[in-house]
């Protein structure tokens, strides 16, 4: 069996204890994906409660420290996971590469 990684990484894999770490390997890869989106849902609710709770004339304080959060918890998430479709962006990347 080969091992063939989106990050590039190809190797060899033989026997049961390669099909066994190789299962281990990928449960904690999910493990390690579930971390980032808790932790951003954490920022997303702490943000709504800056910007809720905010005390008079205190506003604009909490608007940017909100807006703040919510930059630090897409940033946990990492925009790598978040995909947009742009077709225009797409075609024109498309077209540089070739």
């Amino acid at each position: 069996m080969t091992i063939n990684q989106p990050n590039g990484f190809v190797g060899p894999a033989i026997g049961e204890g390669a099909v066994g770490a190789l299962a281990h390997f990928f449960a904690e890869r999910k493990k390690t994906k579930r971390l980032p989106i808790g932790a951003a849902c954490l920022f997303f609710i702490v943000a709504a409660l800056v910007i809720v709770f905010a005390p008079p004339g205190k506003q604009a304080l909490a608007y940017a420290l909100g807006s703040a959060l919510v930059g630090v918890a897409i940033g946990a998430i990492g925009a790598s996971q978040l995909k947009f479709k742009l077709p225009v962006l797409l075609s024109r990347q498309a077209a540089v590469c070739k």
